[in-house]
């Protein structure tokens, strides 16, 4: 995800710690990760600055976040804490549209693996209070 967002800008147009950030937001998938950078570079942009910082990312998956949650019913939350708790293919019917949005995503190293993307974790902890 480095290399992919470096190969784009150059480095000392993004913090390191803000780089990070996206790469591990991005959950791997090319397209959010290209988006996070897009709206963070928009935020520093706004902001008059030259340099995308962490609080930038932050925004942008916060705006990213509130996409999914628009997206998702009360149902595929629950489908969404199973994934999360179990990282398995419990019911791929149910799973599908998840991974169609990227809300879930299945990973292929070694066996295939599921998990809840890295932006929406904090709407679950949020909405399980």
């Amino acid at each position: 995800m480095h290399h992919f967002a470096l190969k784009r800008m150059e480095a000392g147009l993004i913090a390191n710690d803000a780089l990070n950030e996206a790469a591990r937001l991005s959950g791997g998938v090319m397209r959010d990760m290209a988006r996070l950078m897009q709206i963070a570079a928009d935020n520093a942009l706004d902001d008059n600055r030259s340099q995308i910082s962490l609080q930038d990312i932050t925004r942008a998956a916060a705006e990213l976040r509130g996409d999914f949650r628009r997206m998702l019913s009360s149902d595929d939350i629950k489908v969404l804490r199973q994934v999360r708790d179990s990282q398995e293919l419990v019911n791929p019917a149910e799973l599908a549209p998840l991974l169609y949005i990227s809300a879930a995503i299945e990973y292929a190293n070694d066996e295939p693996w599921v998990d809840v993307h890295p932006i929406v974790w904090p709407l679950l902890e949020r909405l399980e209070r």
